[in-house]
């Protein structure tokens, strides 16, 4: 079965060192620091992470407004 090009695209990407305006997979991406008892509980397999179905309603690329804009401005709270 041939891939498509989008499935070559995005199998090519390199985040690294991305040069497309706005690109969906990179315009998001942040520096933080992942603490180190995280990597650990990770690596001793005692790690477990509880994402429901609410975890992307805080982020504009998925929504147009987030889950908390909505309620404030339903409550009229100023930002």
């Amino acid at each position: 079965m041939k891939q498509s090009n989008v499935e070559n695209q995005l199998k090519e990407h390199n985040p690294e060192n991305c040069q497309t305006p706005g690109c969906e997979r990179c315009k998001l991406k942040k520096p933080f620091d992942l603490p180190s008892e995280i990597v650990d509980a990770c690596k001793a397999g005692n790690l477990i992470v509880f994402a429901g179905a609410g975890v992307s309603t805080e982020s504009a690329s998925v929504y147009k407004h987030t889950f908390y804009q909505k309620i404030r401005d339903e409550l009229k709270i100023p930002e």
